[in-house]
């Protein structure tokens, strides 16, 4: 039997079509021209003698056979990235980029001024903070660090660390000043995620706790969510560290009569990038905040 030595980048531009569900889309993801992407698979497919991709007017459907090498192609994205890290190890100084996902709260309050810090300390090192409602894929590269709700449960993938925060009903002190002095949770207008967001905390917590749940005021953004509280249209749930980084306008804790709520949020790392330099800097930058 004769061993094809099949081209990484082939093989990663077949599975960025695969998972990204088009040609358009896997172009986009991975910086490159469609025609190219395009001729690359056409190659690709004349090499291994049969299709991999069905093309139609609803769009890029994967073949059998091509479904036959997904598993393998996204092992050889795992052996990359672990590649990647252990040719990074030979780094002496921390330098380049080092890319940290996690919720739009936890990047605004926590990541974004740890940046900061890190750049006067390291100035070859850069931070890039994926702001991120969803998991990205560490053991893939789609990132170097996360921080997650949920502790790590995959074997290429360890917690460091985590992080409990407390989670208080805030308002600005003009909307705060138009509540009667016995308020409840029924009695506030509240704001909250938007469609398709609406399992994010705390929308479950409020539907599930209040006769009637209707906010006055909704987005998928985050910030612009923040902003509506900060401009006195409600009441949000923020964590105390969140309440504290809201400094546009001034926010005040209000006593609903809510027990307290707590949260942990888990700093998460691909095994393969712990001993880079780089990413070893931004962990010890985090050690305090995540007990690391």
């Amino acid at each position: 039997m004769v061993i094809q030595d099949w081209s990484w980048d082939d093989v990663r531009i077949f599975l960025a079509v695969a998972e990204e569900g088009s040609f358009s889309a896997a172009a986009l993801k991975l910086e490159l021209g469609q025609p190219t992407i395009s001729r690359r698979v056409a190659m690709l497919e004349e090499s291994l003698g049969y299709p991999l991709f069905r093309r139609g007017r609803r769009g890029t459907a994967i073949t059998k056979g091509g479904e036959r090498l997904l598993d393998a192609a996204r092992q050889m994205a795992r052996w990359a990235v672990e590649f990647d890290a252990v040719a990074a190890g030979a780094e002496v100084e921390a330098r380049g980029r080092v890319s940290i996902a996690a919720p739009p709260g936890v990047a605004f309050d926590i990541l974004t001024p740890m940046a900061r810090s890190i750049r006067e300390s390291h100035p070859e090192l850069w931070v890039e903070v994926q702001s991120e409602i969803g998991y990205v894929d560490l053991a893939r590269g789609a990132a170097d660090l996360a921080v997650r709700a949920i502790a790590a449960d995959e074997p290429a993938l360890v917690t460091l660390g985590s992080l409990e925060t407390t989670l208080v009903a805030c308002a600005s002190e003009e909307y705060a000043a138009t509540l009667p002095e016995s308020t409840t949770p029924e009695d506030v207008d509240w704001i909250c995620w938007a469609p398709p967001f609406q399992h994010l905390f705390p929308y479950p917590l409020l539907a599930e706790r209040l006769s009637r749940f209707e906010p006055v005021f909704t987005s998928n953004d985050y910030l612009a969510q923040l902003r509506a509280c900060e401009l006195g249209m409600g009441v949000m749930m923020l964590s105390v560290q969140e309440r504290e980084a809201a400094t546009r306008e001034e926010l005040v804790e209000l006593d609903l009569g809510f027990p307290t709520f707590r949260a942990n949020m888990y700093l998460v790392c691909a095994k393969a990038m712990l001993p880079v330099p780089r990413v070893q800097a931004v962990i010890g930058a985090l050690a305090e905040v995540f007990g690391c």
